[in-house]
Order: C-alpha cells, then sequence, then structure tokens
C-alpha cells in the first residue's frame, strides 16, 4: 500500500480495526440480548466480530485503492 509507510503503521490500522470491530460487536450483542434468546448470544458476538472486520477491511481497500489510482504516475529517470 502506498500510504502505509512502515510495519508500525500497518500495525495501528489493524488495531484500530480490531477495536473497531470488538466494539460494534460488543454493542450489537447487548441490544439483540434483549431481543433474542440465549442459544443465538452465544455465537453471535463472533460472527458480529467477524464481519464487521471484514468489511471494514474492505471499505479500507476500496479507498486505498481509489488514493493509490488517483495519483499521477511517478516518473522515473
Amino acid at each position: 500500500l502506498e500510504g502505509v509507510s512502515s510495519f508500525g503503521a500497518m500495525f495501528k490500522i489493524v488495531g484500530s480495526f480490531v477495536w473497531f470491530s470488538g466494539l460494534l460487536s460488543a454493542l450489537f450483542t447487548v441490544i439483540i440480548g434483549f431481543l433474542f434468546g440465549s442459544a443465538m448470544i452465544n455465537m453471535l458476538p463472533l460472527v458480529l466480530f467477524f464481519a464487521a472486520l471484514l468489511i471494514r477491511a474492505v471499505v479500507f481497500v476500496i479507498k486505498e485503492n481509489r488514493i493509490y489510482k488517483n495519483q499521477p504516475e511517478k516518473q522515473e529517470a
């Protein structure tokens, strides 16, 4: 990726994805816990976590791809 210049920067991006996905799955699990039975709640957090992680990663890749395509070609001397 052109916008990610180091391993530390990539680690920050992945860490923010995991934090966001965990928060989102926890909130939805608590909310849905009041609406559905306990059998569904056992598997729901894991499914929500990976779904949010996958969606966030896809959005990031699409965004970075558009930024990369809009940059002018680098001239090599």
